[in-house]
């Protein structure tokens, strides 16, 4: 098994209009060009990627386009995604994840 990854995604599109969502679309193509490479990668988003090897951890929609969509706790959230720690975490617009 490949490095696990987990990437938290916000979207300030509606999810019905995805390709309009530039961070959605470089997670599309960044997450399975990843699993390709033998990572197992997760996704936390309102909305998955097209790729199915990608796993999926809903995340809800905000009530304004760019509010903050962070899980209440990243700890939580990588615990949930992952097991016992990813190694490595990414954040659309902010870099790694600091847990």
């Amino acid at each position: 098994m490949g490095p696990k990854v987990l990437y938290l995604l916000n979207i300030s599109n509606n999810p019905e209009r995805l390709s309009a969502a530039s961070g959605w679309v470089v997670a599309d193509t960044l997450l399975s060009a990843l699993t390709n490479a033998g990572a197992v990668v997760t996704l936390g988003s309102p909305a998955p990627v097209r790729d199915a090897r990608v796993g999926f951890w809903p995340m809800p929609m905000p009530a304004r386009g760019r509010a903050p969509r962070a899980p209440r706790s990243i700890t939580d959230a990588l615990a949930a995604v992952c097991g016992p720690g990813p190694d490595e975490g990414m954040r659309n617009g902010s870099g790694k994840l600091r847990a």
